[in-house]
């Protein structure tokens, strides 16, 4: 049988199923919000929102691979409290 995105994102960072897809609608929110009405790449932005941009569809794309919320530099699990302040971070408070 083969596992789903969000279960093995579970084994990987601890995340619950319902965590992982609130922060899932969190990082598409500000996604849609950073970039209202336009396809990415239309519409010019600054470097600090481009930059976060780039973040948010990077945390997208590690969510989609469930490797998401699994530090990048020690490879521990971030807690919950970060990912749901910093959503798309890569790296647990340690690393950081």
């Amino acid at each position: 049988m083969t596992a789903s995105f969000a279960e093995s994102a579970v084994r990987t960072s601890g995340l619950t199923d319902a965590q992982l897809e609130e922060l899932n609608r969190e990082l598409l929110a500000e996604l849609r919000r950073l970039t209202p009405g336009y396809p990415l790449g239309a519409r010019r932005h600054d470097i600090r929102t481009d930059s976060r941009i780039r973040l948010i569809l990077e945390a997208l794309k590690r969510i989609r691979a469930g490797v998401y919320g699994t530090c990048l530099m020690c490879q521990r699990p971030i807690a919950f409290d970060r990912l749901s302040v910093i959503p798309e971070t890569k790296t647990c408070v340690r690393c950081s």
